[in-house]
């Protein structure tokens, strides 16, 4: 959970649409 959370600040960091491709992937994962 730590690293999905990480994962989502990193891409919100980098790109907007990023973001929300890294969270579908996150939640896939998860």
């Amino acid at each position: 959970m730590k690293i999905s959370g990480a994962g989502k600040v990193v891409k919100q960091s980098l790109h907007p649409g990023v973001s929300a491709k890294g969270q579908s992937i996150i939640l896939y994962l998860n």
